[in-house]
């Protein structure tokens, strides 16, 4: 197994068994992508083989961290196995938190939407503090 991370801060990971890529019990190519951290948790998308599969979060505590996996797509239960090992290899031991345990709950399921206090208020015409008709006087906005 290789790790790399990319230019952006993602960690990736091809992970090939006794087997052979490709073949049955292969997770292929597996890339974490953060999409937000705190001090004590991070978020992060799973591409598996260029497609999202996954979204995980995980929790940091004084002695355990704790994991909520929610897969896209089904996983053969030695996938799945393989997938937690890759998850505490990857970004949990490399997270230099002490931990006396790693808890994951896995759910399967798909996103139906995003929803933030933006978008509500976009969609009930609401104007938020800071918001008018000039976004140059709004400093919380971030230009890409």
């Amino acid at each position: 197994m290789s790790e790399r991370t990319t230019a952006n801060g993602q960690h990736a990971a091809d992970e090939h068994d006794e087997q052979g890529s490709g073949q049955s019990g292969d997770l292929g190519d597996i890339r974490f992508d953060r999409h937000f951290r705190t001090p004590s948790s991070e978020g992060y998308y799973i591409i598996r083989n260029g497609e999202r599969s996954a979204a995980l979060d995980l929790h940091f505590t004084a002695t355990t961290v704790h994991a909520t996996l929610v897969l896209e797509h089904e996983l053969e239960r030695t996938l799945l196995a393989r997938l937690i090992e890759q998850i505490d290899e990857d970004l949990v031991l490399s997270a230099d938190t002490p931990r006396d345990d790693f808890v994951v709950n896995v759910y399967q399921g798909q996103e139906i939407g995003f929803y933030s206090d933006t978008f509500r208020a976009d969609e009930e015409g609401v104007v938020l503090d800071g918001e008018g008709d000039d976004e140059d006087d709004f400093d919380g906005i971030i230009e890409e």
